[in-house]
């Protein structure tokens, strides 16, 4: 899918809330105009895994990797808890920024799970999405909150892990345009 319509509409069949899309909120002429999947990149979704491609802008910087990952988080929480796997393919065009990316997205990809992480992350999608029922099943409101915090407290290396189940580096000269010219370890021609 590429078009923001399809995206939006695919995840809503699948009983997914436009909150936990990716969205940017404009200002301005277009004050609290909502796009969800502002950076356009495609993303395809079958019965057994959702694909999502990021496309690296060559600024010399994690950070849009980063924000790009914190920004689908809760989405690809809800599609793993609903059993789908979720694959990230990176593009690039200069080796060295595939290598980062490569680094980061393995922090991300999902290993065995341990039983206090899979239920920190369960309740931090019931407090998301307001499901009381949940909350109060696990010792109410504090104890969820005291529960998700510790967990946090106790994992602080592990913000992202989990999130993803594999993902693959895709270079691509196209992307080019974005950033400066090709290093050494780069494609040859």
């Amino acid at each position: 899918m590429t078009t923001e319509r399809e995206k939006v509409s695919c995840f809503e069949q699948l009983g997914i809330e436009r909150d936990l899309l990716p969205s940017r909120i404009y200002a301005g002429r277009a004050k609290g105009l909502i796009q969800y999947f502002p950076l356009k990149t495609p993303v395809a979704v079958g019965p057994e895994a959702a694909v999502f491609v990021y496309v690296d802008p060559g600024m010399g910087t994690r950070s849009e990797l980063d924000s790009w990952g914190e920004a689908h988080r809760r989405l690809w929480e809800k599609l793993r808890r609903s059993g789908r796997r979720v694959e990230v393919i990176a593009v690039a065009w200069d080796q060295a920024l595939l290598d980062r990316a490569g680094r980061r997205l393995r922090s991300w990809v999902a290993g065995k799970m341990s039983a206090e992480e899979k239920e920190a992350l369960m309740l931090r999608q019931a407090m998301a999405e307001a499901d009381w029922d949940t909350v109060e099943r696990h010792g109410g409101f504090n104890a969820v909150v005291e529960k998700i915090l510790r967990w946090e407290r106790e994992n602080p290396a592990t913000k992202g892990r989990g999130s993803i189940d594999r993902f693959c580096l895709w270079g691509s000269r196209r992307c080019r345009h974005m950033g400066g010219h090709l290093t050494k370890g780069g494609w040859r021609k």
